[in-house]
């Protein structure tokens, strides 16, 4: 049985560098990121396969990470589902104090089709968002149907 050789293995690819672009990093609330999804990869952060999202804002990459935290990020993406070609615009709405929840406000415009617009040419975009999280001062009971439709 042949050794094995994680240098091979796809779903461990390592983590961009700074070269690639500059690293979001999502630290005080109105912390925020737009950007056009140029590219969706799965790379290994951490010892953990992590969510890789480059997205370009006209001027430069922004490189977005989405792992197993933050928890309400991960969530509205998955919920909101972008693809190549559409823009997101993240931003960190609060940080609850009791135990760090980051709180986030999540849209995606969709491109049509789905993907990139020639240079030069926009596309009319379609924007979808996710119910946000619960603050830090409602109960549970405000946001029993997040999850529900």
């Amino acid at each position: 049985m042949p050794n094995y050789n994680p240098y091979d293995d796809p779903e461990l690819t390592p983590p961009a560098d700074n070269s690639d672009g500059e690293v979001v990093q999502f630290k005080s609330p109105g912390d925020s990121v737009t950007g056009q999804v140029t590219e969706i990869s799965k790379v290994n952060a951490n010892g953990r396969p992590t969510a890789l999202y480059r997205l370009w804002n006209g001027r430069e990459t922004k490189l977005m990470f989405v792992g197993e935290s933050p928890k309400d990020l991960k969530r509205q993406l998955w919920k909101l589902v972008p693809h190549v070609g559409d823009t997101i615009t993240a931003t960190l709405l609060e940080i609850d104090p009791n135990n760090n929840f980051k709180r986030f406000d999540v849209t995606v415009d969709k491109a049509e089709g789905g993907a990139l617009a020639p240079a030069g040419e926009t596309v009319a975009p379609q924007r979808v968002s996710a119910p946000p999280a619960r603050s830090a001062s409602q109960s549970p009971e405000d946001d029993a149907d997040i999850f529900d439709s």
